[in-house]
Order: C-alpha cells, then sequence, then structure tokens
C-alpha cells in the first residue's frame, strides 16, 4: 500500500528532526516548507528513472507552425510529460485483417528518425505523425511503488536538511540516503515487464 503525500513528507520530516504534519495545509514551518517543494521534487525523482508506472505512449499532436530550420516537423508535447525517452515514426502503420496494426513500432523495432525535444515541442525528420514514449506526471501516491516512497522522501530530506535542522552535514548524509533509496528502488522497478527465458538443462551429446 503506497502512502500519502503527508506521510511521504512525515518520513522526510522523521530523518531530519523535524515536527510531524498533519496536512500540507498546516500552518506551520514544516508544513509550509513541504507544500512548497514537494510537487517539484516528486517531479525530479519521477524524471530520474524510467518508472513503469509513469511510462506511457502517446501521438504527439502536429504543429501547423515548421520549424525555422534544421527539421521539417514539430509536434506538442502535452503539459503533464516530463521527460520525452523515445520517438518513432507512426506513418509507417499498416493495415492487417482490416484494423490498423502499430507491432511494428514496438521498443527495439521502432523506425529510426532524427528528433531533438525543444521546449515544449518535439522536433523531427521525415515523419507526418510520430509515436512518443514518455514518463508523465504522476500525482496520485496510491500509483507509487513502496520502494519510490521512500527515495521520495529521502530527496525531500535532503532539501529540508539545511532550513530545519542547519545541518550541511545531514544534507550530505540524506543526499547519499536519496543515492541509495532511489538505486534500490530503480532495480525494484526494473524487475517488472521482463519476460522470463529458459535455459535448457539437458546436456548435449557430440558424437
Amino acid at each position: 500500500m503506497s502512502a500519502s503525500e503527508v506521510a511521504i513528507c512525515n518520513q522526510a520530516l522523521g530523518w531530519v528532526g523535524g515536527n510531524l504534519i498533519i496536512s500540507l495545509g498546516d500552518d506551520s514551518g514544516e508544513a509550509k516548507l513541504c507544500n512548497a517543494n514537494y510537487a517539484s521534487l516528486r517531479d525530479a525523482v519521477l524524471e530520474e528513472r524510467e518508472w513503469t508506472f509513469a511510462v506511457a505512449r502517446i501521438e504527439p499532436a502536429p504543429l501547423a507552425t515548421l520549424p525555422l530550420y534544421g527539421f521539417d516537423k514539430q509536434f506538442q508535447i502535452p503539459p503533464d510529460v516530463i521527460r520525452v525517452l523515445q520517438v518513432s515514426r507512426a506513418d509507417s502503420d499498416v493495415v492487417s485483417g482490416g484494423a490498423i496494426s502499430r507491432s511494428g513500432t514496438g521498443l527495439g523495432r521502432e523506425t529510426e528518425i532524427e528528433w531533438l525535444r525543444e521546449g515544449s515541442t518535439i522536433v523531427a525528420n521525415n515523419a507526418t505523425r510520430i509515436y512518443a514514449r514518455v514518463i508523465t506526471r504522476i500525482t496520485d501516491t496510491t500509483k507509487f511503488s513502496p520502494a519510490f516512497d521512500q527515495a521520495l522522501a529521502a530527496r525531500i530530506a535532503m532539501d529540508l536538511a539545511i532550513p530545519i535542522a542547519s545541518s550541511a552535514k545531514l544534507q550530505k548524509d540524506m543526499a547519499s540516503m536519496y543515492g541509495e533509496k532511489i538505486a534500490l528502488a530503480a532495480a525494484s522497478d526494473g524487475l517488472q515487464g521482463r519476460s522470463t527465458r529458459w535455459r535448457s538443462n539437458s546436456l548435449t551429446v557430440v558424437r
């Protein structure tokens, strides 16, 4: 069961010796610091890894305005996209049995194109439509894994160490803890979505 925003912040506050809060809207200094920093730090941790709960596949809308130079098309990135991971050409879809098949643009089989992210757009060459694999902004904490909760709490603690405990050493310790927590969370998250590969235990007889 994933923790709430308040529970995540209280975990961070406990590590830096702050007073626990009941709500992010509390009038305490701790609540005000958490309220001011929680969203941006959550997004920063989401951006760091390809979290399975935050990955999505989208088809960005093409824009009528063309890039000034260098590329021949640009596409709008939705506002909830934090990071663009991969882009492939979508106009190679083929009709199979009366339905559009997109299997040829799957991970590892993309039609390669030149692309860059520039601001809130993707610029690309040789594509009238594109697909993109992205990291999206997830605000619902029930979608977080318990390990991600711990990593996020450590990231918040790193930023709270100075204003709450006035300790550069504690901030360094929290930075070290964050590195450990996010590595563990990423390792656990990375075990998902993998196909099991079986190896034969039989012996091959060579004649």
